[in-house]
């Protein structure tokens, strides 16, 4: 069965696009809303209030992850420090994000970030289920699986060749590479 559309969607546009095709989205006819502009936006997630995004600018800018309600207004950055534009997830009540140099969990609600992990090179691929945290390295391309409570961070596999998807259910963990989809 296919879900009809809803009768207007939030759409967070990048604007990077219109630059790029010469597309003027102020006299564009509009059949969606513009959430955010002049933004390089390279991931998305949603909840019921908030949108968030990475925000990964051209340049020697430093990457940020943002939030915004979902009209848009009172956008406002949530970490930069480490943060490298790396995949984030939600799991409702914190986002757990790809940093340079591991993954760190941020409540929703706010506050200070909590390390989850210490990684040598930063997550390339991200996943979380109901209990654990599954990711993929580059450098060396291998994948790691660890509690949501923290402790030990296990490699469950080598990978080959930029293991850059990741996603796991009851019985195993899928990685899809450059290449191929493995099953670990």
């Amino acid at each position: 069965m296919v879900r009809p559309p809803p009768a207007r969607t939030a759409i967070v546009v990048v604007a990077a696009v219109a630059v790029a095709t010469g597309c003027n989205f102020e006299e564009a006819p509009k059949d969606y809303d513009l959430v955010v502009y002049h933004t390089h936006p390279s991931q998305l997630v949603i909840d019921a209030a908030r949108v968030y995004w990475s925000d990964v600018p051209w340049g020697l800018q430093a990457a940020v992850l943002a939030e915004a309600p979902h009209d848009g207004n009172g956008r406002q950055p949530i970490v930069s420090a480490g943060y490298t534009g790396g995949p984030f997830v939600l799991d409702g009540e914190s986002l757990y994000v790809s940093t340079a140099d591991g993954i760190d969990v941020l409540p929703v609600a706010g506050g200070d970030p909590i390390r989850l992990v210490a990684a040598a090179s930063p997550p390339i691929a991200l996943f979380i289920d109901a209990i654990d945290v599954y990711w993929t390295t580059d450098y060396p391309p291998q994948v790691h699986w660890m509690k949501k409570t923290g402790g030990d961070a296990q490699t469950l596999a080598l990978a080959q060749n930029a293991p850059n998807h990741i996603v796991a259910d009851e019985d195993a963990v899928y990685v899809a590479t450059y290449s191929a989809l493995y099953r670990v």
